[in-house]
């Protein structure tokens, strides 16, 4: 689709010059940006399992803090988040099915940057869940609302797209986290606090869904 291509090629190169665990807090953050969206699915379906997720980025930002790490821990949570993808060949009544099976996929994603510090092509996915998470809701609902989103050619849709509320609120607050993490050395409580709070969107997602 070409969003954020451009953008996560400069993203992973800023990421590339920090430390493991601060490219994992920049993951983490964008997570519970992502997380309200399976809220809302696992709600409208009655299936899925949120609190699994939500274990599994507790874990992460406790680690983070400086919890002993554990292999075991890490891979028995990715297991369980895999278990919550809801298999794609059911009929579901929600809309938002794509985007809660992506927040998944970051939190999975993020998981496994904990257990690697060679960890920038994982966190590299989570960008891009990021990007795809607003591309495929926003596309959607450019196709209900406006007659003649279809007619328009790709590369004016990933333009208006790309100068969505949306996506550029989330790339300020992509850019803030950055600038943040490339100014501390040390990933205190404090700071992680602000760090996986700091987006205030009452409880909402990135795409407003909670």
């Amino acid at each position: 689709m070409g969003l954020y291509s451009d953008r996560s090629d400069l993203l992973k190169a800023q990421l590339a010059k920090m430390s493991p665990f601060h490219r994992v807090a920049f993951a983490a953050s964008c997570c519970e940006r992502l997380l309200p969206n399976y809220y809302v699915f696992a709600r409208e379906e009655g299936q899925g399992n949120p609190l699994i997720l939500r274990d599994a980025l507790d874990e992460v930002w406790q680690i983070l803090q400086g919890k002993a790490f554990e292999r075991e821990t890490i891979e028995l949570l990715i297991r369980n988040c895999q278990a919550a993808i809801v298999p794609s060949e059911d009929v579901f009544e929600s809309r938002y099915c794509a985007e809660s099976q992506l927040a998944v996929v970051a939190i999975l994603n993020t998981l496994k940057a904990c257990l690697n510090e060679e960890n920038i092509e994982a966190i590299t996915k989570v960008i891009k869940v990021v990007g795809d998470t607003l591309f495929g809701f926003l596309d959607i609902e450019k196709e209900i609302t406006e007659p003649d989103w279809l007619q328009k050619t790709g590369e004016v849709q990933i333009e208006e797209i790309s100068n969505h509320p949306f996506t550029l609120r989330e790339i300020a607050k992509q850019n803030e986290d950055l600038q943040r993490l490339k100014e501390v050395e040390t990933l205190d409580r404090d700071f992680l606090e602000w760090l996986r709070t700091s987006f205030d969107n009452g409880g909402r997602s990135l795409i407003d869904l909670s």
